[in-house]
């Protein structure tokens, strides 16, 4: 990587996920909205209006095209995530996970390890109870800058 591309994070990201990035997606990935913060602040909403994202191939693929900055999905499952957007259009909801957000009080460029330990172990104590109310299957995300989810 030359000197130049080092300097611009847009071009650094995309030779991240070409490069290197290792896809994971939600086995239902087809009931999700996906969006993505490009570098330039604007948002793009996948899948477009009245469209299917068929497969995690092409899911990939056009967030290799994208290059984002930023990427979320909904928590919700819908009939139509294409759909998902202005409140006066119904949107039919198929549920979802049950998901925490667990976040270290921490600034951006005041990052302590121990506040980090700290939520981490909150993390932990959460499985235990989830646990005893009968939950099996967990699955932590690390978010990349407060917490976990």
């Amino acid at each position: 990587m030359s000197q130049a591309q080092k300097l611009d994070p847009q071009k650094v990201f995309r030779t991240w996920y070409e490069t290197e990035w290792n896809p994971w997606f939600p086995e239902d990935f087809r009931w999700h909205q996906f969006r993505f913060m490009r570098f330039n602040g604007k948002w793009v909403k996948i899948p477009r209006p009245r469209s299917r994202i068929r497969s995690k191939r092409q899911l990939a693929r056009i967030i290799r095209s994208l290059t984002p900055k930023h990427a979320f999905y909904t928590v919700l499952k819908f009939i139509d995530p294409s759909a998902v957007g202005p409140p006066d259009i119904t949107v039919q909801c198929l549920g979802g996970d049950l998901v925490f957000d667990l976040d270290a009080p921490v600034e951006p460029y005041n990052l302590d390890p121990e506040k980090y330990r700290d939520v981490a172990m909150r993390a932990l104590r959460l499985t235990d109870v989830l646990r005893e109310l009968g939950y099996r299957e967990i699955f932590y995300v690390f978010s990349g800058l407060k917490g976990f989810h």
